[in-house]
């Protein structure tokens, strides 16, 4: 009995499991279909995407159309790394494993060029010159990307940059929105100029993950979401624990984007719990 109670769980499992690897052999393939996300549900976030076995093609073989990709500036241009000692060393190029993939799905395929993505780009050091750099690199693929004049283009530039952004000019970078803190909210910057809304989760409570969210902190994370979403931006939650408990706290919050490192699993758990 509980072997047949769990084996279309394990069906679904094993099915998700596998997509990525099955539909996404070689990065420019021209059959890629980005299935259903479930109805009600929070958008999923592939946090540090790049650190997944299939960055882009993996979370997109899931439904994922929200990709975290931390950037280091190094010399003359920005390089994708969990550290800078690892973006200097890799040189992963943002252009040949975000841009170009995009840019040839959206080209290549009438069905992409209806769908929404974002990039959210974690500058970590150096912002005004990596914005600089990130100007010049983004330039080419402006016929893709949403800004001011072309809201309907598929594919959002959002810049997240840890700590104070005060001293940035943002009307010289149009083709890039940012990310704003909870002190933003109050200033009713347009949603096109800062369309999410992002807090670390260890900011907001101790809670371990385990278990139930105390009341209190389950409120701020409620009133956030909701502040945030009168506003037409997106309450996205970093660094939170990879749990179901944490996930359904989220969820039940109304937190609009869930950050996750384990995107199989998150997308399961949601199919699993509508």
């Amino acid at each position: 009995m509980y072997f047949n109670a769990f084996l279309p769980t394990r069906i679904v499992w094993a099915v998700w499991m596998l997509a990525p690897c099955i539909a996404f052999g070689q990065m420019t393939s021209d059959t890629l279909a980005i299935p259903d996300w479930p109805s009600e549900a929070p958008t999923g976030h592939s946090y540090r995407d790049f650190k997944q076995d299939q960055p882009l093609t993996g979370g997109l073989a899931l439904g994922y159309k929200s990709f975290g990709i931390d950037l280091w500036m190094e010399g003359s241009a920005v390089w994708i790394g969990a550290n800078k000692g690892q973006a200097k060393s890799h040189k992963f190029s943002l252009r040949k494993m975000y841009l170009d993939p995009l840019s040839s799905l959206i080209t290549n395929q009438p069905e992409f060029a209806s769908q929404k993505f974002q990039l959210i780009l974690t500058i970590n050091n150096e912002p005004l010159k990596a914005l600089m750099a990130l100007n010049q690199l983004l330039t080419p693929y402006a016929w893709m990307l949403s800004g001011p004049g072309q809201p309907d283009n598929p594919v959002k530039i959002i810049i997240h940059i840890p700590g104070d952004q005060m001293a940035i000019d943002w009307t010289r970078f149009p083709l890039m929105s940012r990310t704003g803190s909870i002190s933003d909210l109050p200033s009713r910057i347009p949603s096109e100029e800062m369309p999410v809304i992002a807090v670390n989760f260890f900011d907001m409570t101790y809670w371990s993950g385990r278990g139930q969210m105390p009341a209190e902190e389950f409120e701020i994370f409620s009133r956030l979401a909701a502040q945030a979403e009168k506003q037409q931006k997106q309450l996205l939650v970093l660094e939170a624990h990879d749990r179901p408990e944490v996930w359904s706290a989220m969820k039940r919050a109304g937190v609009q984007i869930v950050s996750t490192k384990k995107a199989e699993r998150f997308k399961l758990w949601l199919l699993e719990h509508p």
